[in-house]
């Protein structure tokens, strides 16, 4: 309550309710000059106290008088009793406390719809963009699919370029290979057309291995006429040359007679394979037991006589490297069945000790070669030397025949078929 409305109700309580027999005693109390009237002395009461001392007076003296304590309470009620314009006040105050409460509730309200809404704004642009971000996961995945795709379908487009591009060199080669096949025949015929004598070479194509003659051996021979199985007229002819072969290994008249034979199909090879190169060089297959000379290593030397001593017409420089290609240890002899390649690449080595000169063709020389495995290893040995594959010829005097599997039933009886995967150069 405010000092006026309290100065108003206790003037009021004095003018008007207090009994004048207590008035009085509090006039006397106060020692307050009452000739001056009843309401001068009560305006001057709230010159010397203040309004709630007067209240407490008014309320001390109701309390001594036990007889006043309805005048107390009504006096107290009238203290609680608000002023209309206390009440009119507080009504203002209290609608204005309303409307600021309405207000702040509303501002409330606003606020959480606010943030209800900034927050399913919110998740809303996290789930667009979350749905935006798979979309450009789906959208990436199936660029990179497509860049697979296209590079795969490039991949095989190029492989097949690359296929085609194999085939027409593979046909351009294989056309080049048959038209220098056509010329190397060719030459070939001329040059044993121009020959002195009959000289036949043939190329076995399984082997790889160039010769001169068939051979069969002697024990195989008994078992023909054994079997009573009859030769052909072509083998008729390998009889004849077989014990020629066979003194080949002891006899010097037989050795000269093939040496020449060698001869003559070293100068036919090298005009056909080595027309480019400035000599060729003679190397023997190294016998099984280590240390022991060759058995083309004769032919070797003789060859290369003839050549410095210029007996026969050779245009080409002959280099004899009978000892180049040597035995590490002894091995086994073919004769034994033993014919593996293993055998032979482990113990055949180029000799570190010798040098090949340059620019040369390398023929290698052998005077029976049967499964070609030896002639093989020899002619490997000398590419992991350093030298070209076309530049390595193998030649023997002859091959052995296996005549057991080629043995033709007709009705006249056993009869064996010379023919087999060879071509006569010619």
């Amino acid at each position: 309550m405010s000092d006026d409305n309290l100065k108003l109700k206790v003037k009021n309580e004095l003018k008007t309710n207090m009994p004048n027999k207590l008035l009085l005693e509090l006039f006397k109390e106060m020692n307050l000059n009452t000739s001056l009237g009843k309401t001068e002395a009560i305006n001057s009461i709230f010159q010397i106290y203040t309004a709630e001392e007067v209240k407490d007076m008014i309320l001390k003296k109701y309390e001594e008088k036990g007889s006043y304590s309805r005048s107390k309470e009504r006096f107290l009620k009238s203290l609680n009793r608000k002023s209309i314009e206390e009440r009119s006040k507080l009504k203002k105050m209290e609608e204005k406390e309303k409307k600021k409460r309405i207000r702040q509730e509303r501002m409330r309200k606003n606020k959480e719809r606010d943030e209800k809404r900034e927050k399913e704004s919110e998740e809303e642009r996290k789930l667009k963009e979350k749905e935006l971000e798979e979309k450009r996961r789906e959208i990436e995945k199936l660029r990179i699919e497509e860049a697979k795709r296209i590079q795969e379908q490039n991949r095989k487009i190029e492989e097949e370029k690359k296929r085609e591009e194999e085939r027409q060199i593979e046909i351009e080669k294989n056309r080049k290979t048959e038209q220098e096949k056509r010329e190397v025949n060719k030459r070939m015929k001329e040059l044993l057309q121009n020959s002195s004598s009959n000289l036949k070479i043939y190329h076995a194509k399984c082997t790889d291995v160039f010769f001169i003659y068939d051979y069969i051996k002697s024990e195989v021979r008994k078992d023909y006429k054994k079997n009573n199985i009859r030769l052909s007229s072509k083998m008729d002819e390998i009889v004849k040359i077989d014990g020629k072969i066979i003194g080949y290994k002891y006899d010097g008249f037989h050795i000269e007679f093939f040496s020449e034979k060698l001869l003559e199909s070293i100068k036919i090879i090298s005009a056909v394979y080595f027309r480019d190169k400035d000599g060729v060089v003679l190397v023997a297959v190294p016998p099984s037991e280590k240390g022991k000379d060759p058995q083309t290593k004769k032919s070797i030397e003789m060859i290369e006589e003839w050549a410095n001593e210029e007996k026969y017409e050779i245009d080409f420089k002959v280099y004899d490297k009978s000892k180049f290609l040597i035995r590490t240890h002894d091995v086994e002899s073919s004769k034994t069945g033993n014919r593996s390649i293993a055998k032979h690449e482990n113990s055949i080595e180029c000799d570190k000790k010798d040098n090949m000169p340059s620019n040369i063709g390398v023929i290698i020389l052998d005077d029976v070669t049967t499964s070609g495995n030896t002639m093989y290893v020899c002619k490997n040995k000398l590419i992991e030397y350093g030298l070209d594959e076309e530049n390595v010829i193998p030649l023997a005097i002859a091959r052995t025949l296996n005549p057991y599997n080629e043995i033709y039933d007709s009705l006249e009886g056993k009869y064996f078929v010379y023919d087999d995967n060879v071509e006569e150069l010619k």
